[in-house]
């Protein structure tokens, strides 16, 4: 830790810790695979000069399934690589085009080969979270389109360079990962007999849908997440929830002003309408899903134009804005499974304090509590339009 931030504040020239304050940062229903705890460090330089420093400490969690998981999957090296290589050279492009300040990402301090990060301490500098429950509106659904173009276009801008179509990159954890594959299987055969037995007559049909073609269903998730050629590819944030975005807010007028990610163990290279669809689909307020899908769109690819012309690259294919919405109809599928599977779990809050381990023996679907009305009607919101839809060719 010291000798990480010596080398990170070479302008304050940091000499010593002087002393250290650890506090949890993982909350029950935040879900994350690693532990992460924020690090107030009390630290001086040579000239005797005193000051705190706040940080992020991301490091592998106790459980053995967890650690053989993220083991398996490379998480942590590939969040890792993502601070030390690639986030680096977008940060070149927009020093180039922009104010340095407008990073999309905590300042990177330090790491551990392959099992501890330092971040910088984004609430630090003002940047909060919003609520999960109550969803992203309007505004912030729009603030974080904005930056997810900005994102993946800066990717585009650099994936030759650092060759983001290589398997390393292309490669996306759950289409892999047969034990996760089980897990949805349950969990769609759960939510199936939920809807059979808890809700109206109206799902009885999409419920022995997914309960009788749960496996269908399963393959189609791993088609439609195969990389292809003529789609607008990108490198996806992978885990593009309302948990893993911090937003920050003027302190005279409390208009929205900035946005930061976090947590890129899941990021992958594949059509940018995985990232979107997953936002849309776990994040935002059921009235902006419904009513202000256009206005997203729009602002997604007007930022990619802006971005792109900053850029000053003339090799960036921007798709058009009709391509942009054929892609996502195409990517629906996405979304609507992402809610089906995810969302329970998202809004749910646990019984006890669970870890990753807890969901990767099956044990999590029985162990949190029943969704609000509120909660599942969200759900269902989301879902109708599609509830007599064959879910294995959408």
């Amino acid at each position: 830790l010291e000798k990480s931030l010596i080398v990170a504040s070479q302008k304050k020239n940091v000499y010593k810790i002087k002393g250290r304050q650890s506090k949890k940062l993982i909350n029950n229903g935040d879900y994350y695979i690693s532990l992460a705890w924020q690090e107030i460090v009390k630290v001086t330089n040579r000239q005797g000069d005193i000051w705190e420093e706040r940080l992020i400490v991301k490091t592998l969690p106790d459980c053995e399934l967890t650690k053989q998981y993220i083991a398996d999957e490379g998480l942590f090296e590939k969040e890792i690589k993502m601070y030390t290589d690639v986030l680096p050279q977008m940060e070149n492009l927009l020093e180039d085009t922009e104010k340095s300040g407008d990073r999309l990402w905590p300042r990177y301090i330090g790491m551990i080969p392959y099992n501890m990060l330092l971040l910088q301490d984004l609430t630090a500098k003002g940047y909060k979270k919003v609520d999960r429950h109550l969803g992203l509106d309007l505004e912030h659904s729009l603030f974080a389109f904005k930056a997810i173009a900005k994102f993946h276009i800066l990717s585009v801008a650099i994936k030759d360079e650092l060759m983001l179509q290589s398997e390393d990159f292309v490669r996306f954890g759950p289409i892999e990962n047969f034990r996760r594959s089980d897990y949805f299987l349950k969990k769609l055969r759960v939510l199936g007999n939920t809807m059979r037995n808890k809700w109206e007559s109206k799902w009885y049909r999409l419920a022995d849908h997914l309960v009788n073609n749960s496996e269908e269903i399963i393959m189609r998730f791993k088609e439609i997440c195969q990389l292809k050629d003529n789609s607008f590819n990108v490198l996806n944030h992978g885990d593009l929830w309302i948990s893993n975005m911090l937003f920050k807010y003027s302190e005279f007028s409390g208009k929205l002003t900035g946005i930061r990610f976090i947590d890129f163990q899941l990021r992958h290279y594949g059509s940018f309408a995985l990232d979107l669809q997953y936002l849309l689909h776990t994040s935002i307020q059921t009235d902006v899903l419904k009513n202000h899908m256009d206005d997203l769109l729009v602002a997604y690819h007007e930022t990619l134009v802006t971005t792109a012309k900053k850029l000053d690259s003339s090799n960036l294919k921007i798709p058009s804005l009709a391509d942009i919405k054929a892609e996502m109809k195409d990517k629906i599928f996405y979304g609507l499974l992402m809610a089906s599977l995810l969302l329970q779990i998202m809004l749910a809050e646990p019984l006890e304090e669970l870890n990753l381990d807890t969901l990767l023996q099956n044990k999590f679907i029985n162990e949190i509590k029943p969704l609000s009305q509120k909660q599942q009607d969200r759900i269902r919101t989301i879902l109708e339009p599609y509830i007599n839809s064959d879910w294995t060719s959408l």
